[in-house]
C-alpha cells in the first residue's frame, strides 16, 4: 500500500482568491469553497481500492480561529471517510515585510 497526500485549497476545493489577507480569517471562508468533484472522486477511488492510504495535507494560518474547524467540517461533508488521523494541517505564520536598515 502506498500513501497519497491531497492538498485542499486549489486541489480538492476551488480556491477563492481573497481581496485582502484578512478575508482568510472570515467565518465561513473555507466552508464556502466548492469541491472539485473529479478530484474528490479520484481520492475516493484510491481509498476504496485499498491500494492507497489517503491523507489530506493543508496549510492553515496559525492564528485563524476558523481555518481548522471549517476545513474539518468541509472534509466531513465531502470526504467523510478520511478520519481525523489522516488530516494533516501545517501552521503558517504571517510575517510582515522586513524593515530595511539604512
Amino acid at each position: 500500500m502506498f500513501r497519497v497526500f491531497f492538498d485542499m485549497d486549489g486541489t480538492l476545493a476551488e480556491w477563492k482568491a481573497a481581496k485582502e489577507p484578512e478575508d482568510l480569517y472570515e467565518k465561513d471562508y473555507f466552508l464556502s469553497l466548492k469541491p472539485y468533484q473529479s478530484v474528490v472522486e479520484a481520492a475516493w477511488k484510491l481509498y476504496e481500492s485499498g491500494e492507497a492510504e489517503v491523507f489530506i495535507l493543508s496549510a492553515v494560518l496559525a492564528d485563524s480561529r476558523y481555518a481548522i474547524p471549517e476545513k474539518n467540517a468541509w472534509l466531513g461533508e465531502y470526504l467523510p471517510w478520511v478520519d481525523i488521523d489522516h488530516r494533516l494541517y501545517l501552521s503558517l505564520i504571517h510575517i510582515s515585510e522586513p524593515t530595511r536598515r539604512s
